[in-house]
């Protein structure tokens, strides 16, 4: 009877790790997708916002993710991505992230 026990609270505990790395697995992936969808569009922030913004969604769209909003401030573009988190059958709802890229600075400038 103890080694049932045993065996069940294993396997809850094998299922419960699965399912925070799938969850800690697409926030990963959210993050890395959205800071590609920025430099995408920073690389195409001189052509307008719309345009920024069709980078950032058509890298997004080609990696199976979503991009929630984009915008371009000054020269700078920040998106908002959300990838599907999903293990085992079970959806935890996406994994969303935000990022931010535009012209780099000049050296010793202040920011």
């Amino acid at each position: 009877m103890v080694s049932a026990f045993l065996i069940a609270a294993l396997v809850a505990f094998a299922v419960l790790v699965g399912w925070v790395g799938a969850a800690v697995s697409a926030r990963h992936q959210a993050q890395s997708k959205a800071d590609l969808a920025a430099l995408a569009g920073a690389f195409r922030a001189l052509d307008g916002e719309r345009s920024a913004c069709e980078a950032a969604r058509g890298l997004v769209g080609r990696s199976s993710g979503r991009l929630v909003s984009c915008r371009l401030v000054d020269l700078d573009v920040l998106v908002v991505v959300e990838v599907d988190a999903a293990a085992a059958g079970f959806s935890f709802g996406p994994a969303r992230a935000e990022a931010r890229a535009g012209p780099a600075t000049e050296a010793g400038s202040g920011g």
